[in-house]
């Protein structure tokens, strides 16, 4: 099942986005190219699988519950997703605003 994405701000400086994660949602592997991010788990609990951009390796897997605030570099690749029953979201601070999210083939 698919993550719903709502873009709540957007400028030439930061992109704002509120995702909702439903039960059993997950995104594909991204990185999210030159942008840095701030994460806020609003409900829920989500999960987040870590790469490295450079070689693929497998960085560990994070859950962060309703409270947490995390981070995305630019060198990161990862899985977010849903694997708990109730719904989640999270709210995304991105600068520079996201261009486009890279998908790799490797993860």
């Amino acid at each position: 099942m698919n993550y719903i994405r709502e873009i709540v701000a957007l400028d030439e400086k930061k992109e704002e986005v509120k995702i909702t994660w439903p039960i059993a949602s997950k995104s594909v592997a991204h990185s999210h190219g030159d942008s840095y991010g701030i994460i806020e788990v609003l409900e829920g609990k989500v999960y987040e699988n870590r790469f490295d951009k450079a070689s693929g390796k497998f960085l560990g897997s994070l859950t962060h519950s309703q409270g947490e605030i995390f981070h995305e570099t630019p060198d990161i690749i990862h899985i977010m997703g849903n694997k708990s029953d109730t719904v989640a979201i999270t709210y995304h601070v991105y600068t520079p605003p996201l261009k486009m999210m890279h998908h790799p083939e490797y993860c």
